[in-house]
């Protein structure tokens, strides 16, 4: 029975409401403990396996692709927590475009994911504290003398969050994706 008009409400049992939470966004704290008392939560970590199997036919090397946006999530939980780890549809979506091109490249999908959505997200996820993204994602991807980089900070579009991350000497998305690796993994063995 509804509260306010008294009537009837009738759920079929064979109903199943999906929806999805980000659970990062604090300023809805409030709507989310209601929402937790009264549904089941189902938390759904990023599966870049999912990756290796759609992908790992067509782009040779995949793995060590796959090690470098995984132990970037274990060095974004170190820094923040588990709720902001980097999903795998960027990755996905950036081979699904590079895919479609006559010499597809994995190291240039994976670099256009960090370039165009991980590094602004991160970015917004960091505030803009320059020093801590140097740590995470190294010297070579992060230059704190970058123009506006003793401005004080503010919410940046993810144009000038790219202009306040450099690749030293390059803006090519497969440098900037060897520069991540290097960092977070090492050299290739």
């Amino acid at each position: 029975q509804l509260a306010y008009s008294g009537r009837h409400l009738v759920v079929p049992e064979n109903l199943h409401v999906l929806a999805t939470m980000n659970t990062a966004d604090r300023s809805i704290a409030l709507v989310d403990f209601a929402l937790r008392r009264r549904f089941h939560f189902r938390a759904l970590a990023p599966d870049f396996g999912a990756v290796r199997v759609r992908w790992g036919g067509q782009f040779g090397g995949l793995g060590r692709v796959v090690e470098v946006f995984e132990e970037l999530n274990r060095a974004v939980a170190w820094f923040l927590d588990a709720d902001h780890a980097i999903g795998h549809s960027y990755l996905w979506e950036a081979l699904e475009r590079e895919s479609k091109h006559e010499a597809p490249s994995l190291h240039r999908a994976a670099g256009q994911a960090l370039l165009a959505q991980v590094i602004p997200l991160l970015h917004e996820y960091f505030h803009g504290d320059l020093p801590r993204m140097k740590k995470l994602l190294g010297p070579a991807v992060v230059a704190e003398d970058a123009p506006d980089a003793g401005r004080e900070r503010r919410w940046l579009e993810d144009e000038d969050a790219v202009d306040l991350l450099r690749l030293q000497g390059s803006a090519d998305p497969a440098e900037l994706y060897a520069a991540v690796e290097l960092h977070l993994l090492g050299s290739p063995t």
